[in-house]
């Protein structure tokens, strides 16, 4: 809607979408953390898990990294810039601090008024950090999006995509969370970025927030992330006796997650990361805690489709012992709490590979591909995806030996994976603008139908004012918003 020149306002509709699934490539991570005292120098009074992840303070420390091979990240004057190859770049600026940066092994860190900005790099996401030393009361907090082409859009479940064009790019910001020291998720019920444009073709994201209600310390934490193929890796996870899946593809293959049934036998295995197991157990649909999850960004949603799951799987020795074992899979979602998985939800109760191919045909290693048609799913803020894997001896292995009964999964070198079906923008219903005014005196002319030519024309010699309103509708998503910029 043009006023004499004013540029033309358009909605911002949250456009309901499924995404890939929340997980962190190169990930953008800015978490305000309170503390009870004020932190004068860089690296003083920061939380002790945050002063573990920069690691020792290295002066010489390069300012652009490359966490993997298609992904880089440079710090900057203002904040930091990552580039994801293939896709486009986001330069990430939180508007309130200035000044030299300290330099760590794991990245920099600089005093700030309210406290400390920290940005720390891993091997999987480069990660913003603002330790605050007082409670802020009502504050907006804002961080300026530079991302090109790259256009930002709100989601309904209060993640932010960007697009290029039509298309729906690898590129997330996950939704608010507001979490406890402990990583007890204490969000507020409302609380929820929102995006506005700067007037010079980027954006700003900003989060309102009363902290008066919130125990000391606290954090924010919303995510960039950049989904792919998830694989299954030999990390840590924050759920005791489980292993992660990763967006980028390990190099250093792990062979310590084996299963050696006895001779003869027969039944379900769960190859237990990190471990031999011997002993068979039926499966349910509770899942076993002990397998592989995501737990780093939630907040994605997932189509219904064909999922793959890829595994890498060797038969040791020199002679193979005949015995039929196929694949079984088993998918849920959850939290994580005090160390546990807790299922919200099972997406795929575990299930015999529907092709039946055996693992166990030949001596050697073998990449084997089960499909499965899972139906769509949400992933909230706080919850992540889990899958356990199990080994279906189907006849016996008649053998004395364990080792020619053994059967290992092979994971962190890329080639035991998850890929998920691609995302899909179902809100393809753009919206309809009714514009008008109203409270209209003086000489004010508004083309009909419903201010088609975007132009408002009035009569600069006669006094008198007008308020402009568009009743827009979205058979999609729905309208969230309508702005006017100037």
């Amino acid at each position: 809607m043009n006023v004499v020149g004013y540029p033309t306002g358009g909605s911002r509709r949250a456009l309901a979408r499924t995404a890939a699934v929340g997980l962190l490539l190169a990930a953008l991570l800015i978490l305000l953390m309170l503390v009870r005292s004020a932190a004068p120098a860089a690296g003083r009074n920061l939380p002790t898990f945050l002063l573990d992840a920069l690691g020792s303070a290295t002066p010489a420390a390069s300012l652009t990294r490359s966490p993997s091979d298609d992904v880089a990240v440079r710090i900057t004057a203002g904040g930091y810039r990552v580039t994801l190859a293939g896709v486009g770049a986001v330069d990430v600026r939180f508007d309130g601090t200035t000044g030299p940066w300290t330099h760590f092994a794991n990245g920099v860190s600089r005093p700030a008024l309210f406290g400390h900005e920290t940005i720390e790099i891993g091997s999987a996401r480069a990660e913003q950090f603002l330790t605050v030393a007082a409670h802020q009361g009502s504050k907006t907090w804002r961080w300026h999006l530079a991302s090109g082409a790259l256009q930002p859009r709100l989601l309904r479940s209060g993640a932010v995509v960007f697009r290029r064009g039509s298309r729906i790019t690898n590129l997330r910001l996950a939704p608010v969370r507001v979490l406890a020291s402990d990583g007890t998720d204490v969000t507020p019920a409302r609380a929820r970025w929102s995006l506005q444009p700067d007037g010079h073709g980027a954006w700003w994201l900003v989060l309102r927030l009363n902290d008066r209600g919130l125990r000391l310390p606290y954090v924010i934490d919303p995510a960039v992330d950049y989904p792919s193929p998830l694989y299954l890796s030999s990390a840590a996870t924050t759920e005791s006796g489980s292993w992660r899946l990763v967006t980028t593809a390990p190099s250093a293959a792990n062979t310590t997650t084996s299963t050696t049934p006895g001779s003869n036998a027969t039944g379900y295995y769960l190859f237990h990361p990190g471990a031999s197991v011997t002993g068979a157990t039926n499966p349910n649909s509770t899942p076993t805690g002990t397998g592989w999850v995501q737990d780093l960004a939630g907040g994605a949603s997932f189509p219904a489709g064909s999922w793959s799951f890829s595994f890498k799987t060797q038969v040791p020795g020199t002679t193979l012992v005949a015995g039929t074992a196929v694949l079984a899979v088993g998918v849920w979602k959850g939290t994580i709490t005090g160390g546990a998985f807790h299922a919200t939800q099972t997406i795929l109760t575990p299930t015999p590979d529907p092709a039946s191919q055996n693992i166990r045909a030949a001596i050697g290693t073998k990449t084997t591909t089960v499909t499965y048609s899972l139906p769509a799913f949400t992933l909230a803020a706080n919850e992540r995806l889990y899958l356990d894997v199990w080994r279906r001896q189907l006849t016996g292995i008649n053998s004395a030996t364990a080792s020619a009964r053994q059967v290992i999964l092979v994971v962190n070198d890329g080639a035991s994976k998850v890929v998920h079906p691609p995302a899909a923008d179902p809100d393809v219903t753009a919206p309809v603008h009714a514009f008008g005014v109203a409270n209209s005196t003086g000489g004010v002319y508004l083309p009909s139908p419903g201010g088609a030519t975007g132009t408002v024309y009035y009569r600069g010699s006669a006094a008198g004012s007008f308020r402009l309103t568009d009743t827009a509708t979205d058979a999609g998503s729905g309208v969230s918003s309508v702005t006017y910029p100037g």
